[in-house]
């Protein structure tokens, strides 16, 4: 349900996408295989797979793993023939959390080049930009910590309160909450910090977003958005976030 979410408001808010790239992760070769050019049974065989040789997966495309060659050329294997390597109980938040930060690491890339791209903030002289500084974990508490700041394209013609940016900036947290959530903890937090200085490297909260699900929703996702934006809590007033720029 958090997917459909994620691709909704992706497409009909960002216009963003989403990637089927993840994680690097291991896979054993169940049985003789082979890994081919594309993502088909028909297509060129690049290489001969042994029973229980290991493989480096990087992404999927059907009924197909995207496999890693090496640091330049990728190729194909059936998933039927690939059985992933399982993370010890250990491990699982690690890995999660690792997951987690290359999936907020590409939302917001392709935000931010989606935002510096258009048009109109070309002729604004305050680009907007955000980027990841950590994912932690916290007494069951999960913790993204983002930094804004702002690129001056041009001194010219700046617009000094955007209420478009505001909503649109504020869209994509909700995004990567429901990214967060994917991830089962006691509660959620969004930590976004400002340069003190633009002498030193201090970091001051900008706003402090916290979300505990209640646990009560009605399984639908009109009922996951009104169950998020009723338990989300911020530290400052609304018509107040990303109206300016830092």
């Amino acid at each position: 349900m958090y997917k459909i979410v994620l691709i909704l408001l992706f497409l009909n808010i960002l216009s963003i996408g989403q990637s089927s790239e993840y994680i690097e992760r291991l896979g054993i070769v169940k049985e003789n295989s082979f890994i081919t050019k594309k993502a088909s049974n028909n297509s060129e065989k690049l290489l001969n797979l042994r029973k229980n040789e290991t493989v480096i997966i990087c992404g999927e495309e059907g009924n197909y793993y995207k496999i890693k060659l090496n640091n330049y050329s990728y190729g194909y294997v059936a998933k039927k023939n690939i059985e992933l390597k399982n993370v010890i109980k250990e491990e699982k938040y690690v890995y999660s959390l690792k997951k987690l930060k290359y999936n907020i690491k590409h939302i917001l890339d392709r935000f931010n080049e989606k935002i510096i791209n258009t048009d109109y903030y070309k002729i604004n002289g305050n680009i907007p930009h955000l980027t990841l500084n950590r994912c932690y974990i916290e007494k069951q508490n999960l913790i993204v910590e983002l930094i804004y700041s702002c690129n001056n394209k041009n001194k010219k013609n700046t617009v000094i309160n955007n209420n478009e940016i505001s909503n649109i900036m504020n869209q994509l947290i909700e995004v990567i909450f429901y990214k967060m959530i994917e991830i089962s903890m006691i509660s959620y937090r969004i930590d976004i910090m400002i340069k003190g200085s633009r002498y030193d490297n201090l970091f001051t909260d900008y706003i402090v977003y916290r979300y505990k699900p209640s646990g009560k929703t009605t399984g639908t996702l009109d009922g996951l958005e009104k169950e998020f934006k009723r338990n989300l809590q911020m530290s400052r007033k609304t018509k107040e976030i990303f109206k300016e720029c830092p």
